[in-house]
């Protein structure tokens, strides 16, 4: 299996609980990468290495799911003016700090 960002895992935990996480960023060398629980505002980003995530997906701990809750199906111009200059103030605030090298924008310090 290939791991690409973006990417949907459906977890089932060892106490039965259910996640849902999002592949957030990949190391350049595919040794690690970032993940999030895209339901759960309270979480942070985390690290794990990728050769466990793919013993995980062997060993079938996780399924990876081909619809995202959250993706975009509108046309860029069915977004409201005003919510576009929105978003694009936002993202020239965040986008510094999401560009920053070897997973920068993911280390708490």
């Amino acid at each position: 299996m290939e791991i690409c960002i973006n990417m949907l895992f459906d977890w089932v935990t060892a106490d039965g609980t259910r996640k849902t996480e999002r592949v957030l960023w990949i190391e350049p060398a595919k040794e690690r990468a970032v993940l999030v629980d895209i339901f759960d505002q309270d979480l942070m980003p985390y690290e794990i290495s990728i050769p466990n995530l793919l013993s995980a997906g062997e060993n079938g701990d996780f399924r990876v799911l081909k619809d995202d809750p959250y993706a975009l199906t509108g046309m860029e111009s069915a977004i409201p003016e005003k919510h576009r200059r929105r978003r694009d103030r936002a993202w020239a605030l965040i986008c510094p700090v999401v560009e920053l090298s070897n997973g920068g924008s993911f280390d708490p310090s």
